[in-house]
């Protein structure tokens, strides 16, 4: 994700055109000072950050975790992800610490049951698209 994320262009990502020169020391901030409220584009913080912490989220869920060992997950990615990954480009963000974890269990929750309510009586074409697309880790490890 985070050499995708490099390649998009700087005004989808709001990373400075020579994060990868800049690394060391945003890092370096990234680890002693608070995080910061961020100003990235709505669709990130409110649409694509929920949708990646459902994905965090239905990882474990799929395979059986608890909503609170699932939920555990999704913040412990989220959290490696603003402190690690993202962690050379810009500062953690508060909201992306937040709404990824807490938006992103409560999606992910109604994800996993409404994949499980599809699958009662067999998938048809328009569900398998969304399981795929909504719950990816359903699909790997239990198929159609």
């Amino acid at each position: 994700l985070l050499g995708i994320t490099a390649t998009l262009p700087k005004s989808w990502t709001g990373w400075s055109p020579n994060f990868v020169r800049d690394g060391a020391n945003h890092f370096k901030e990234a680890w002693t000072g608070p995080p910061i409220v961020d100003t990235d584009w709505w669709f990130h913080n409110y649409v694509r950050h929920p949708y990646g912490g459902s994905l965090y989220y239905n990882s474990v869920r799929t395979q059986g975790a608890t909503v609170r060992q699932s939920f555990f997950m999704s913040r412990l990615l989220s959290t490696q992800w603003e402190y690690v990954f993202e962690a050379v480009a810009e500062r953690p963000s508060v909201q992306d610490m937040v709404i990824t974890p807490v938006v992103g269990s409560l999606l992910g929750e109604a994800i996993h049951r409404t994949t499980a309510r599809m699958r009662r009586n067999g998938t048809n074409l328009l569900e398998k698209v969304f399981i795929t697309v909504m719950n990816p880790a359903s699909a790997r490890a239990h198929g159609f």
